[in-house]
């Protein structure tokens, strides 16, 4: 191992600390009650010493009465400002206010999204209505050919007509021995029905 070289050159002053945290005045009042009782107690022996050699008599203290007060010391500085306190607990709830008075009506808004149809309802029906007055006359119909109807039913039988005029005579006929009896008859029947009622 070789011999040690001389001391280097001083470094660069480091950046400041953050602050370290707050103490409150009751534990620094303590702290700093502890160490003067501490200092005392040191010297307390030698005070006790010292003022018994110049009292006269041994364990007797005298002590005269309280001087005149002194004058007033000047003003000290002020001091730097204390540290912030310890958040204190949350206080009671406070009593109701009273109601504030209404706000001014608001801006319209912008008109919302159709809704969905709703069921039907079932009513009941409504009473009957005024008779409304009586429409204009409408315009002429128009003449179309049609397609022909169905065939009626049949007609009922007419009553007989009357009876025909006489016709002309005939053309004289060959009358024979076997038909001579039926053309007799049916000459006198022609005759008959030509001499009836009516003629």
């Amino acid at each position: 191992m070789g011999e040690s070289g001389e001391p280097g050159p001083a470094g660069e002053p480091g950046s400041e600390g953050s602050q370290g945290p707050g103490m409150p005045d009751e534990q620094v009042y303590e702290l700093c009650k502890s160490v003067i009782n501490e200092q005392i107690a040191i010297y307390a022996s030698a005070i006790r010493r010292t003022c018994m050699t110049a009292c006269p008599t041994n364990n007797v203290t005298l002590m005269g009465p309280p001087g005149p007060s002194g004058l007033p010391g000047k003003p000290g500085e002020q001091g730097k400002p204390g540290l912030d306190g310890l958040e204190g607990e949350r206080g009671p709830r406070g009593r109701i206010g009273f109601a504030g008075s209404q706000g001014a009506p608001g801006a319209k808004g912008d008109q919302g999204d159709k809704g969905e149809k709703g069921a039907q309802g079932v009513g009941l029906p409504g009473p009957e209505g005024f008779q409304g007055p009586r429409g204009y006359p409408g315009y002429p119909g128009v003449d179309k050919e049609g397609k022909p109807g169905p065939r009626g039913p049949v007609g009922y039988t007419g009553a007989p007509g009357q009876l025909g005029l006489p016709g002309n005579p005939g053309i004289p006929g060959i009358c024979e021995a076997r038909d001579c009896g039926i053309h007799a008859a049916a000459l006198q029947a022609q005759q008959g029905l030509l001499k009836g009622p009516g003629y």
